[in-house]
Order: C-alpha cells, then sequence, then structure tokens
C-alpha cells in the first residue's frame, strides 16, 4: 500500500456534513416560522372551541383569559410566508448548489 505525503493528508478539509444539515433545518425553521405560528394558532382555537379569521379577533377564553387577540395576531402571520417562502426557496436552492460543488470537489480529490 502506497503512503500518501503528510501534506497532502493535512490539506484535505473534511466534509462538513454537520454544517450544511444545520444550514438546512436553519433554511426551513425560518422560511416556514410563519405558518408553524398559525397552524399552532388555529391548533390551539380548535382545542378550546375558538375560531381564528382574519377580520378581527375573536374571544377565546383559555383558563380564565382571552387569548384572542394573540390567537388572531399568530393567525395572520402565515400572511409572512409570502415574503419568507420564496426567500427560504431561493435560500435553499443556494445551499444545494454549494453542497453540489463541496461534493464534487471532494470526489474531485481523490
Amino acid at each position: 500500500m502506497k503512503e500518501l505525503p503528510q501534506a497532502s493528508i493535512e490539506s484535505r478539509r473534511p466534509f462538513r456534513g454537520r454544517a450544511f444539515l444545520l444550514a438546512l433545518v436553519i433554511i426551513l425553521l425560518v422560511a416556514g416560522a410563519p405558518i408553524y405560528c398559525g397552524i399552532v394558532a388555529e391548533t390551539i382555537a380548535a382545542a378550546n372551541g375558538c375560531q381564528v379569521d382574519e377580520a378581527a379577533p375573536q374571544p377565546c377564553v383559555i383558563f380564565g383569559r382571552d387569548f384572542g387577540g394573540l390567537l388572531y395576531g399568530l393567525g395572520v402571520l402565515p400572511w409572512l410566508g409570502i415574503v419568507t417562502l420564496p426567500l427560504g426557496a431561493a435560500a435553499l436552492i443556494v445551499w444545494l448548489l454549494l453542497l453540489l460543488i463541496f461534493i464534487l470537489r471532494a470526489l474531485a480529490g481523490r
């Protein structure tokens, strides 16, 4: 078996899979955050027999307190997805291109 020179082993950078995975998780969480908030609001409202709509806050008493305003705010937050989802899609495309470049460079260095 032929030994590689020490300099070439040190110059090779390991695959940074954790960094790519962390970036993917961050992209998906940030891009979908408004949608997740809307789902949570609707779930809480449905579990307590309340209604959430975009017209106005509806009264929703949970444990003796009115959470209608909070649920209304969370319920209209998915409209922010008009901005975050396309930006998240663009970030995902950049992420995929960087991953592809990184993998191709690693395979070329073998």
